[in-house]
């Protein structure tokens, strides 16, 4: 008598998703059937059947016998690849980002990551309430320097004032074939530290994102050598917002330069600078009556600040300007003007330069002659 006994499962979960043949070694020894080595290539939950396929077994019909549920099966290991690389942001007049300047992506990197089963094949189920990779299942180590220029970073907060441990989750989308995208936080921000090692000439950054782990709910991990994303470069720039001392007459109008520099064998003019807008946050500590009024824009050396003619008596205006948490908030063109190595400190007098403060002061003076730089000394006889 001939018996042929299959092995048929039945996928009940995913609804019409991929349903693989068994795969093992099967033994008939009447009465019994057992099997060996099978393996089912896929994640779900299935039903086995065995059916007696001879059609006279005790002069019957065939025999179907079912197993209930069996599973939920998961993928063996994940992979990861890259999706995209992205870029970086210029963050200052789409040309360039100010050491010191938070700086975000101008297209956000991302990850193809695809579940796999033992054979490395990807598993086409792996979809709906079977995907076990969330927001918080991928790692990306938070950058601490420069990959080529080994220039120290910190990733921070808008405001440049709390030190962050790590990039925010990003966000993980099925694509309903057995892989996911993983896209990076678009609102992650990393900036360099300024201070007197970052006073370089003008160069292309190099910060690599690199993973540092994927594993799931089920503890399922990665297989293989995680990426290392290479978002595309921007060019960084060292800059600071510069006042000049001014006098003259009492009797006509003076105008303060005020303008931003950066960093090139030397500070020069940043003309290319759209970004930045002139500071609201001005003291003026004044020993004459003045009006004033801001004009220009800070690309511009001889824009600045406009002082109306006191009239009469001598007399001087300091200017001091915060930029730093107090006030703008242009942290990134704040300068150690009093020399203790601190770019961000604003502690001291404020009417005093170089006394613990790092605002830009000047001092627009009315009544004061200007001797010709040429003069070393001069005695009048009477």
């Amino acid at each position: 008598m001939h018996r042929l006994i299959e092995k048929l499962p039945t996928l009940n979960q995913p609804s019409s998703g991929n349903n693989p043949t068994l795969s093992g070694n099967t033994t008939l020894s009447s009465p019994t059937w057992s099997a060996s080595d099978i393996a089912y290539n896929e994640v779900g939950i299935i039903e086995l059947k065995a059916n007696l396929t001879d059609n006279s077994y005790l002069g019957i019909d065939d025999i179907l016998g079912k197993s209930g549920y069996v599973g939920r099966f998961t993928p063996d290991h994940y992979r990861a690849t890259i999706d995209s690389h992205g870029a970086y942001q210029a963050m200052c007049s789409g040309l360039f980002t100010y050491s010191g300047q938070a700086m975000n992506y101008l297209s956000t990197p991302s990850l193809f990551i695809s579940a796999e089963n033992a054979a490395n094949n990807t598993t086409l189920n792996y979809r709906d309430g079977f995907i076990k990779l969330d927001n918080s299942s991928v790692t990306i180590q938070a950058p601490s320097s420069d990959s080529t220029n080994s220039l120290s970073l910190e990733v921070r907060d808008a405001l440049l004032n709390t030190v962050l441990s790590n990039l925010s989750d990003g966000t993980l989308v099925s694509n309903n074939d057995g892989t996911v995208t993983y896209t990076l936080n678009a609102t992650d921000k990393l900036n360099y530290i300024k201070n007197s090692a970052a006073q370089l000439n003008p160069f292309q950054t190099n910060i690599d994102l690199i993973t540092n782990n994927i594993i799931d709910s089920d503890s399922i991990t990665y297989l293989g050598t995680l990426p290392t994303i290479e978002p595309s470069a921007v060019e960084l720039r060292f800059g600071r917002i510069v006042t000049k001392n001014v006098f003259g007459s009492e009797l006509i109008a003076l105008d303060m330069p005020m303008y931003v520099q950066y960093y090139n064998n030397g500070f020069i003019l940043n003309s290319d600078d759209t970004c930045s807008i002139n500071p609201s946050s001005i003291t003026y500590n004044k020993q004459v009556t003045t009006t004033e009024n801001i004009n220009g824009t800070l690309s511009v050396a001889s824009d600045g600040i406009n002082f109306s003619p006191p009239g009469t008596g001598t007399g001087y205006v300091d200017v001091v300007m915060d930029i730093g948490l107090n006030g703008d908030q242009f942290f990134w063109l704040q300068y150690d003007w009093d020399g203790d190595g601190d770019y961000f400190d604003t502690a001291g007098d404020a009417s005093l330069p170089g006394k613990g403060n790092n605002p830009p002061y000047s001092r627009a003076s009315f009544g004061i002659y200007n001797r010709s730089k040429r003069i070393i000394y001069t005695r009048e006889l009477y």
